[in-house]
């Protein structure tokens, strides 16, 4: 993509796209559940939307009175990453997205077996988060933007102490009872928290 053009989307991404995480039930690794991180944009403008598709590497198909196309994953993730220079509105969402799926799909990566608890869970906050953080601007809207932040910390500072590195192999006191994962010491991505604004 040409900077024009990433600024371009990145704009219809602000004002008519989703950037969302979601669950739903996989059949296809016989797994119940799957989590996916997903950039959507729809419109009537079927030029508008074809652009997306063609750059982002997706289909444009049309929906009701609308054409629509969903980016996926790690064609998510990199469209995102090419066009947070220039986001305005749903940035702190698209630094979000970045963040979870590095972590998620490398840290607790399920790809041909089953994700245990702990993975599901990692994986149910990720979705609670950006739910949270896609109901900002209504939040705000009413005067609840401290609201926005009391829901969002606590929520936050719970992924994140998922991903502290375990000390049981040092023989360092670990409760009994809280499990945490180790970490790997050469992906940067573990350790770089996303700088969401809680207000």
């Amino acid at each position: 993509m040409t900077e024009t053009e990433k600024a371009y989307l990145a704009g219809i991404i602000d004002g008519e796209g989703t950037i969302t995480i979601f669950s739903k039930k996989d059949k296809r690794h016989n797994r119940s559940v799957t989590t996916c991180v997903a950039v959507k944009v729809g419109m009537q403008s079927k030029e508008v939307v074809t652009l997306f598709a063609k750059l982002g590497g997706c289909k444009c198909s049309k929906r009701s009175d609308v054409w629509e196309g969903v980016l996926y994953q790690q064609k998510a993730k990199n469209f995102l990453g090419e066009i947070l220079p220039y986001l305005i509105t749903k940035r702190q969402r698209a630094i979000f997205a970045i963040w979870f799926y590095e972590v998620a799909f490398e840290f607790t990566a399920y790809r041909g077996r089953e994700i245990d608890a702990f993975g599901h869970h990692f994986r149910s906050l990720g979705v609670k988060i950006m739910q949270l953080l896609n109901k900002r601007e209504t939040l705000s809207f009413h005067g609840k933007s401290d609201e926005f932040g009391e829901r969002l910390k606590p929520l936050f500072n719970e992924i994140e102490g998922m991903l502290i590195p375990s000390q049981a192999s040092q023989g360092e006191g670990c409760e009994e009872g809280v499990t945490t994962r180790e970490t790997s010491p050469n992906s940067n991505s573990l350790h770089e928290r996303p700088t969401l604004e809680l207000h």
